[in-house]
């Protein structure tokens, strides 16, 4: 399967596109700032549409030199070609791990999530193992309990997402168990809160 152009579009939305190095744990106006380098982040080093520039990669740190405070803005071009080199990567990962047909809205939830999270996550495997035994409810479950920090800071905007990425999963899923219900109900809550940006 492939990551839809509608999931292109609320990752963009959930990550922003931000022409410079910035810290993921800054406040939105402090990211549009930019890092000094790579090393003064508190959280995860990033750039454009939630790519990460690994600190302890010399290579990537140099590549992205122009792009920090004082440097100058990353073409939206460059930016959108990172950021489809970044989806194919992580389709290729998702699709290796899946072994059952899901609806398109199920595949963009969990690519949603590893984009987020990595695909090593223990909530993320546990999505997959659930989603492959075709255990809807508690592959959302497993979605809305994955990680709401970034290097050990708890972030609202973190739980917002996870509880968005649940509710995607289980409007794909035709899913009527009580428990799905349930969460379906928590997970509407959430999307009400992560869309009106509270």
């Amino acid at each position: 399967m492939r990551f839809s152009q509608s999931g292109r579009e609320i990752l963009k939305e959930m990550e922003g596109v931000i022409p410079r190095v910035y810290d993921d744990l800054a406040t939105s106006s402090e990211k549009r700032k930019g890092l000094v380098d790579c090393y003064s982040a508190q959280g995860t080093p990033t750039i454009g549409i939630g790519h990460v520039v690994y600190a302890s990669w010399k290579n990537e740190c140099e590549k992205y030199a122009n792009h920090f405070r004082d440097g100058y803005d990353l073409p939206l071009d460059q930016i959108l070609a990172i950021f489809e080199e970044d989806i194919a990567k992580r389709e290729n990962i998702l699709n290796k791990k899946l072994t059952v047909k899901l609806s398109q809205k199920q595949y963009d939830a969990l690519f949603l999530m590893m984009f987020n999270t990595g695909s090593g996550n223990s909530s993320f495997k546990k999505a997959v193992e659930f989603a492959n035994q075709k255990k809807w409810a508690e592959t959302a479950d497993a979605i809305a309990g994955g990680p709401v920090s970034s290097k050990g800071v708890e972030l609202a905007g973190l739980k917002k997402r996870r509880l968005f990425e649940a509710q995607m999963f289980l409007d794909g899923s035709k899913s009527t168990s009580p428990n799905a219900l349930i969460l379906l109900g928590v997970a509407s809550l959430g999307l009400y809160l992560f869309m009106r940006r509270s």
